[in-house]
């Protein structure tokens, strides 16, 4: 750390509270957390860093969330306090959620890079390409609920915040000059939208592993109670729930259906030395899931929705097709990248909303409803969209000459 850093340790409430209010003075504010998350069977935050300038120096406060409650962090956080950079919030605001902390007013360096076109989106790539700044990753799989914190880990901690608030300051100097702030905010923004709201992808999970699709009938039903025990599992000795047993075995497991220790045995080529006693609750779970024969149908249209019909599947590949073109095309003309045009999310969700519309009024007011898109976007290309699906759509169909 430089010499003209002041690096602070907060171990208590009333130290936290001094903190949260010099640091609500900054107009911006570093933010990043560390949990256990590969250690535990939920993620329990931690530790917070933060970093901001105060009296023309940086001040880093490590703040160790299991030895102080981090109520008082609140009002900093939320929309009432400075703006906070962050890298890749999600992780983040769901961490911080969790612990009873709301997270608004931010802004993320991975998105601002994103939408520059940067190739290398980690923290240490962009730090070292755009500051010349080396960071160390060594600690990345660390288990931070352990204490106490060494002088090493108080270090690494810091590193992750020391330096946010030069590369946000980079980052945003060519995003201005390039005119993409309104397009970063508005991606900030639903990213901060999705990160708050529900995790997943509505599907049971079962449905989720990898390879689920592939069973039949009584090895979905099999899988299903296989997941469920090896949660119950993991939660009563709070361990991951991937390192008691990967979806991956599991879905062996249902495929095959061991009756014995040893066929289970067989399936894995071997069993977890830290969960000696547990084979017989898999085997339980794989005698209730072939007693159960299939899994509930409500759980079955969640994971294999109908498709489209298949005039309107073409219909939308269409447009996704052209729509991907047109974004490249866009992104030539203005020197932008591709994500900034339109991003990945935007695009599949107006595709939908093009294809699935019959004319230029229930097109708009599908475009109206895409979240993420923004009032710049709209205003912008909405014509070119419509016009898109117009020439895709709703052109007659050709007619053979009569002659």
């Amino acid at each position: 750390m430089s010499d003209a850093l002041r690096l602070d340790i907060v171990t208590e409430a009333s130290e936290l509270a001094r903190v949260a209010l010099r640091a609500g003075r900054a107009p911006k504010l570093a933010l990043d957390t560390e949990a256990n998350g590969l250690f535990a069977f939920e993620a329990r935050l931690c530790v917070v860093q933060l970093a901001w300038r105060e009296d023309d120096r940086d001040v880093v406060a490590i703040v160790d969330a299991l030895a102080t409650p981090v109520d008082a962090l609140a009002p900093l956080l939320d929309e009432r306090g400075p703006t906070k950079i962050l890298h890749d919030l999600t992780f983040d605001a769901r961490l911080l959620a969790a612990a009873g902390l709301t997270l608004r007013r931010v802004g993320d360096t991975e998105v601002t890079a994103r939408l520059l076109g940067r190739s290398s989106l980690g923290l240490a790539s962009l730090l070292g390409g755009e500051l010349g700044i080396p960071l160390s990753k060594a600690l990345q799989r660390h288990d931070w609920s352990r204490r106490p914190l060494a002088s090493s880990h108080v270090e690494y901690l810091a590193g992750d915040v020391a330096h946010l608030l030069a590369l946000d300051a980079r980052l945003e100097a060519e995003a201005a000059a390039r005119d993409l702030l309104p397009e970063i905010a508005c991606e900030t923004a639903y990213k901060l939208e999705t990160a708050n709201g529900p995790e997943g992808d509505g599907r049971p999970p079962w449905a989720r592993a990898k390879g689920s699709s592939d069973l039949d009938v009584v090895g979905r039903a099999v899988l299903r109670r296989l997941l469920t025990e090896r949660d119950e599992i993991a939660r009563a000795i709070d361990f991951p729930p991937f390192q008691v047993i990967g979806s991956r075995e599991l879905v062996l497991v249902a495929a095959r259906r061991p009756r014995t220790h040893d066929e289970l045995i067989k399936v894995l080529g071997r069993w977890p030395a830290k969960f000696p006693n547990e084979s017989r609750r898999l085997l339980g779970a794989v005698g209730a899931g072939i007693e159960d024969g299939e899994v509930p149908p409500e759980e079955t249209r969640l994971a294999f929705p109908p498709p489209p019909p298949r005039l309107l599947s073409e219909r939308r590949r269409r447009v996704e097709q052209s729509l991907g073109a047109w974004r490249r095309r866009e992104a030539a003309t203005k020197g932008w990248a591709e994500q900034a045009v339109l991003p990945g999310h935007c695009s599949r969700d107006l595709a939908v909303a093009l294809a699935d519309a019959d004319d230029d009024e229930a097109r708009r007011d599908a475009i109206a409803c895409i979240r993420g898109l923004g009032d710049r976007r709209r205003e912008w290309f909405a014509g070119a969209w419509l016009e898109l699906a117009r020439t895709i759509l709703d052109a007659p169909a050709a007619t053979p000459d009569a002659g």
